[in-house]
């Protein structure tokens, strides 16, 4: 999105000397022109951009200079600087870094009494996982491709080769997204099911600057009709809408669940255990069925 485009970019700006129209357009898979306008909308914002012309020209932002207190609202600052906080801790990037510094240092105060904070990381840290997000990260900016061999949900496996367009954090999850060679289109990758990520030695020439679809083509979509017991309700299971709870005499109710049908679908109607019961499809209910007798035999 453009909005985050430009704090992307002043960022940027603030933690290097001079930046490029050109070099940014190839970061941001946008065109020079599209740049000369976001700098203009800067300028508007208030923020004083330079504009160097020639052989090694670009554009830069006065040294010493701190975002005005006015250009970013306390509670702004404040979100911005958990979720960079919670974001560096996991990915080991000099930038995100200098930009948690920079904005510690703006209005720090009010950032210290902001009520809500943001953390993705999980409990104990993974710095092998840490490790492929820095490669995939390195390669975009390189313009160079992956390889690595991919574990699908079913537990099939592939080898492919990609030109990797971006990295995403979506719910819980690390996605590659980028152009696959294999089967010659774009595809979204999970991280986690990445083995044996290399960069190779091979240049991207394409270029991506659309919206990420987010489907992972591992499943399909179809509401899952289930009978819960109320401990689900109550224990605050953040896909149930509670507005549309209605319980009946014996404490259940029932509920529609649109999610993708795949192997992660199936590990949380099995977490709920006797709790939640699925109605239809009949395809998922008899899934269940034979994921459930499998581990009951595993503890015979």
């Amino acid at each position: 999105m453009k909005s985050e485009r430009l704090l992307q970019i002043m960022l940027m700006m603030l933690n290097h000397n001079l930046v490029t129209a050109k070099e940014l357009s190839i970061r941001y898979g946008v065109s020079i022109r599209t740049i000369q306008r976001d700098m203009d909308a800067l300028s508007r914002m208030g923020i004083p951009i330079h504009s160097e012309q020639g052989v090694h020209g670009g554009y830069s932002i006065p040294t010493g200079y701190r975002i005005d207190r006015h250009t970013l609202t306390s509670k702004e600052q404040a979100l911005i600087l958990r979720t960079l906080r919670s974001v560096s801790g996991m990915v080991d990037d000099s930038d995100l870094n200098q930009a948690v510094a920079k904005i510690s240092s703006v209005r720090a105060t009010d950032v210290q009494l902001e009520p809500v904070w943001v953390d993705i990381l999980p409990w104990d840290g993974n710095d092998q996982f840490s490790d492929l997000i820095g490669i995939i990260k390195q390669a975009i900016i390189d313009k160079k491709r992956l390889a690595f061999e991919y574990v699908k949900a079913s537990g099939t496996t592939s080898q492919r080769k990609i030109d990797p367009f971006r990295v995403l954090l979506k719910g819980y999850s690390w996605y590659a997204y980028g152009f696959c060679h294999l089967r010659g289109e774009n595809r979204l990758f999970k991280i986690s099911r990445m083995r044996n990520l290399k960069r190779i030695n091979e240049n991207v020439y394409t270029t991506f600057s659309g919206e990420v679809p987010f489907a992972n083509g591992e499943g399909h979509g179809e509401a899952i009709h289930v009978k819960c017991h109320k401990n689900i309700f109550y224990n605050g299971d953040t896909y149930i809408d509670p507005s549309k709870v209605i319980f009946d005499d014996e404490g259940y109710f029932e509920a529609l669940l649109p999610f993708q049908i795949d192997h992660w679908t199936f590990g949380y109607l099995l977490s709920h255990s006797n709790y939640m019961e699925v109605i239809s499809p009949k395809a998922v209910r008899d899934e269940l069925l034979k994921r459930a007798k499998k581990a009951v035999d595993l503890y015979k």
